[in-house]
């Protein structure tokens, strides 16, 4: 285990210095075990075969969409010119970095995706609370009686980017102050256009393939690329469900049994 900080260890019989599975994600394991929990429960067939997603026609995508309380926003690009096991593991990289970064500026992410093809499409997929938010945001400072008092008022105080403050909220300083980024699609598009993010940790591979052209399309705008490819469209069909495929059919199955 200290050798190879992985989920899953695999030892490789040629060189037991190397871990024949450290491309395995931990939540590839974890969905690997509950499927297994659940086939130890009630076996089925779905779980070796399971059903292709329905594909999403226009008016089923934009009802489904609309009726969520939430945000979609993607970063849209070509393939990474790459052997697989190295598209992979960047673009997960890269995927984990823009999550990073969206949080860093105040918006809460639900989930981050990554689907590609491997050869005409990418995706880094992102389920936002809101993709466009206030104006202005909190800033808590420090303590009244801290040695940061007085940097904190140098910076704040009578500065053209606070809204309302400081003033004293408990033991502590507080203002109000403008973001500098309120919108996840522009903030996306800024930190990508000049070195396809690699200075925000986009890896080598994902930052050329950006770099080569890349769009970030926000809810409805997504149709664009479900319409031109079958494989994304069910697989968003599939992530707005929620539940894979096999997992849906097991509980149809599981709930008809009862």
């Amino acid at each position: 285990r200290k050798r190879f900080p992985h989920p899953l260890i695999v030892v490789d019989p040629v060189d037991p210095r190397r871990n024949a599975a450290a491309a395995v994600r931990i939540e590839s394991l974890c969905k690997f075990i509950t499927a297994s929990k659940l086939l130890l429960k009630k076996p089925s067939k779905v779980f070796f075969d399971p059903p292709e997603p329905k594909t999403l026609t226009s008016e089923e995508f934009s009802k489904r969409v609309s009726s969520r309380d939430l945000d979609l926003v993607a970063v849209v690009f070509g393939p990474v010119e790459a052997v697989p096991d190295v598209v992979w593991g960047q673009l997960y990289r890269s995927l984990d970095s823009l999550k990073s970064l969206l949080e860093n500026w105040g918006f809460k992410v639900y989930r981050a995706r990554v689907w590609t093809d491997e050869k005409t499409a990418t995706v880094l997929l992102f389920e936002l609370e809101k993709s466009i938010l206030t104006r202005f945001r909190l800033h808590r400072g420090p303590p009244v009686f801290s040695e940061e008092f007085w940097r904190f008022m140098d910076k704040y105080l009578g500065s053209s980017s606070v809204a309302s403050g400081p003033w004293v909220e408990g033991d502590r300083l507080m203002v109000e102050v403008e973001r500098r980024f309120k919108d996840a699609a522009i903030l996306l598009r800024s930190c990508l256009e000049n070195d396809g993010g690699a200075s925000v940790g986009v890896r080598g591979k994902v930052a050329e393939a950006v770099k080569r052209g890349f769009r970030v399309l926000r809810n409805l705008e997504l149709w664009e690329v479900l319409k031109s490819n079958d494989r994304f469209n069910r697989y968003m069909s599939e992530f707005l469900d929620g539940l894979p495929t096999w997992l849906k059919s097991w509980v149809e199955e599981h709930s008809k049994g009862e």
